[in-house]
C-alpha cells in the first residue's frame, strides 16, 4: 500500500467516524458545552466545515481568512450536509493534486485534525448523552 493508499482510507474511515459521532444526535444538544472551553457539536461542525474550505484554498495557493465561514444551515442536518460536501471537495482535490504538500495536507488539516475533534465531539456527547460510548466511533 502506497501512503497516498493508506491516507485514503483513513480518510475514508475518520468520515464514517463523524458519521457515527453525529448520528441520532438530537438538536436540542447542538449548542451543549461539556465545559465552557470546549465547542458544541454546532461549533465543531462548522469548524470542520471551515477547514475544509481553507485545504481548498492552501491547495489552490491562495490564503483564508479564519473565522470567516458561517455555515448557511442551521439544522444537524443541513450542517454535516455542508460539512460532507466541503470535506469531500477538499479530499478530491488533495489525490488530485497528489504532492506531498496536498498529501500533508490532507493528513494534517483533515485526518489529524478530524480526530482531534472527534475526540471532543465523544466527549461531549457522553456528557449530553451519558449511555452513548465512544467505542462506537469504531464500529
Amino acid at each position: 500500500m502506497t501512503a497516498p493508499e493508506l491516507l485514503e482510507q483513513q480518510i475514508a474511515k475518520t468520515a464514517a467516524m463523524l458519521d457515527v459521532a453525529v448520528a441520532g444526535v438530537d438538536e436540542a444538544h447542538l449548542d451543549y458545552r461539556a465545559h465552557e472551553t470546549m465547542m458544541s457539536y454546532r461549533e465543531h461542525l462548522a469548524h470542520l466545515t471551515e477547514v475544509s474550505i481553507a485545504s481548498l484554498a492552501m491547495l489552490q495557493g491562495q490564503e483564508h481568512a479564519w473565522g470567516s465561514y458561517s455555515p448557511v444551515a442551521t439544522d444537524l442536518a443541513g450542517l454535516v450536509a455542508e460539512l460532507k460536501a466541503k470535506r469531500a471537495e477538499a479530499v478530491k482535490l488533495i489525490f488530485t493534486v497528489a504532492n506531498d504538500d496536498a498529501l500533508n495536507t490532507g493528513a494534517d488539516y483533515i485526518l489529524q485534525h478530524d480526530h482531534y475533534h472527534l475526540g471532543q465531539m465523544a466527549a461531549t456527547r457522553q456528557a449530553f448523552e451519558p449511555g452513548w460510548s465512544s467505542f462506537a466511533l469504531y464500529s
